[in-house]
């Protein structure tokens, strides 16, 4: 399978964990006197959440993904996960931790990287 894309970066390896990209029902409820009135607006993938995990990320890359954050732009995610979809979506959250040093010295990473999208829309296929 082809790894995942946000905007114009190709991640080097597909997340480690991801949330399941599905819609969600969107319902309010408020209790009555004798009952419950009920809201329901139907499923959609607007405003859903996906957390995407790697135990370790060059740094380079995790560079990449701070400039798409602070660009503060809408950007077109495809997660390569068989469905064909793809999404608009926004950076909420981009975080990891230092890890300087590796035994083989192949270079610079973070590990524990955890990014947050947020679903905007479905994109134009």
């Amino acid at each position: 399978m082809p790894n995942a894309t946000l905007g114009s970066l190709t991640f080097a390896s597909n997340p480690d964990t991801m949330t399941l990209i599905k819609k969600d029902r969107d319902v309010a409820w408020v209790k009555t006197y004798s009952s419950v009135a009920i809201f329901s607006w139907g499923s959609s993938y607007a405003g859903k959440k996906l957390d995407l995990a790697w135990s370790y990320m060059d740094t380079g890359e995790f560079a990449d993904l701070e400039d798409i954050q602070e660009a503060d732009a809408q950007v077109v995610f495809d997660p390569q996960d068989g469905s064909g979809r793809t999404f608009n979506v926004e950076i909420l959250a981009l975080d990891g931790e230092y890890h300087l040093y590796l035994k083989d010295d192949t270079g610079q990473y973070r590990k524990n990287v955890k990014l947050t999208l947020l679903i905007m829309s479905e994109a134009a296929s």
